[in-house]
């Protein structure tokens, strides 16, 4: 199986690990840091941010070059879902490697160990009229087919992320999480991305390399949902 997740916003390449093979787009993702630099006049409008994050943006993209050395993604990227993917406690790094695809919208998609610098570009974002979605979809999902051989696709990435991808062309399993707050089942965001964050890592690292392996997926309290589920769509629940 091979296993998504989305990137962070955040990202801190200070402490993280020297990166050891190539992101698989590389040439793309260089031709459209190129579009973005030339294309983009007012960062803090584009981003629709501060004055202090969008020049901060637009330092990173100044610095930004394909040949430039980076550091491994998966100790890269921060925030929720990375603080539970733990890449220093892997117990099967080699098979991690192998399974974990990580989503990103300067790279395309990412292996754990890619290089990559620090950079902010969101799918969901556009440039030229033409969202950035629409600008990997084909790329990646070609790539992914390649790189899965037919094997099923465990989606722990966001539905934006995931969108990248022509779904129809793999066998695909969504995991969603949801929480019971109040006596309501719903999705908390934070805590979601801190579960598919916890999943990847579980499945990363798992003996098995069927997706089934997930349904017994017990971090953080979550269970298996099957009353709630779907061939397709698969859902974990955590009561308080």
């Amino acid at each position: 199986m091979k296993i998504l997740l989305s990137p962070s916003k955040t990202m801190n390449a200070v402490t993280a690990p020297t990166g050891t093979s190539a992101a698989p787009l590389l040439e793309l993702a260089g031709s459209l840091a190129d579009r973005v630099r030339s294309e983009v006049r007012d960062w803090a409008n584009w981003y629709d941010c501060s004055a202090k994050v969008a020049d901060a943006a637009a330092q990173q993209w100044s610095a930004w070059t394909p040949d430039s050395p980076g550091t491994k993604a998966a100790w890269t990227f921060t925030g929720e879902a990375f603080g539970r993917l733990k890449p220093d406690l892997w117990t099967k790094p080699d098979v991690a490697e192998q399974r974990l695809r990580i989503m990103s919208g300067l790279y395309g998609i990412l292996r754990p160990s890619d290089s990559v610098l620090p950079y902010r570009l969101d799918v969901g974002q556009s440039l030229g009229g033409e969202r950035i979605i629409h600008t990997w979809k084909e790329p990646v999902t070609n790539w992914l087919l390649d790189d899965a051989q037919g094997c099923p696709i465990v989606n722990c990435a966001s539905d934006e992320y995931a969108e990248v991808i022509d779904r129809s062309q793999f066998e695909w399993i969504d995991c969603v999480f949801l929480q019971t707050v109040n006596g309501k089942t719903r999705s908390v965001s934070a805590l979601s991305k801190q579960a598919r964050g916890a999943m990847a890592r579980f499945l990363a690292n798992h003996s098995s390399s069927d997706p089934e392996a997930a349904k017994t997926f017990t971090e953080e309290g979550y269970r298996f949902h099957a009353s709630e589920s779907e061939s397709a769509r698969w859902v974990f629940l955590r009561k308080p």
